[in-house]
């Protein structure tokens, strides 16, 4: 009986992936259950601001701490998009 080994591999890193996703979902939902709302925000910050940008030293840091201190004074619950909170 042959087994092809390159489809059960491919196989078992689909599941893993998914795996690994439904973990930080479920992370992210445990932050925000908890009310960790520096949790929550790292989160957002880092899903929009691109990579590339996060390493340019351009970046007015200080606006953006002072903008996340901001964030974390207010009521996160029930917010569904992260954008309504700019």
């Amino acid at each position: 009986m042959e087994v092809n080994m390159s489809a059960v591999m491919k196989e078992k890193s689909t599941r893993t992936t998914s795996r690994r996703r439904e973990v930080r979902t479920s992370k992210e939902r445990r932050a925000e259950r908890k009310g960790n709302k520096e949790a929550l925000l790292v989160h957002v910050f880092s899903s929009f601001v691109p990579l590339q940008e996060r390493c340019n030293a351009s970046i007015d840091w200080a606006a953006a701490v002072h903008q996340g201190r901001e964030l974390m004074e207010t009521d996160l619950r029930g917010v569904q998009d992260p954008l309504d909170l700019f």
